[in-house]
């Protein structure tokens, strides 16, 4: 059995539930605040995508961003993370080779600018 490396867990990060209120706002941000899941867990942290737009007459930028942490059963694609003060909302969350060792979290972050 091959042990992971802690190294690459670097950045702390906190997973949030959904927000009570549901609703988003017209750039696709969650409306709310929800309750802290995990807080304080060590995850690594890929930026995969960039895109800019024009959305109702400004422009917005989106980045992709996959996020490892060590296995956990309570984290669903309607959860937030929070790294500092940026918000992801989370897609999808993946065990990538099955084994329950590490969650793969596909987020998501839009600016406004």
């Amino acid at each position: 059995m091959s042990s992971i490396n802690a190294g690459k867990y670097r950045h702390r990060v906190t997973i949030k539930g959904a927000a009570a209120d549901s609703t988003r706002d017209t750039y696709g941000r969650r409306k709310g605040i929800g309750t802290i899941i995990a807080a304080n867990i060590w995850a690594e942290k890929q930026d995969w995508l960039g895109d800019e737009t024009t959305e109702n007459g400004r422009e917005t930028a989106a980045v992709s961003t996959r996020w490892r942490i060590r296995y956990r059963t309570d984290v669903l694609p309607e959860m937030q993370l929070v790294h500092g003060a940026d918000i992801y909302d989370i897609m999808g969350v993946l065990d990538f080779d099955g084994r329950k060792r590490e969650l793969t979290l596909n987020c998501r972050k839009v600016l406004v600018t």
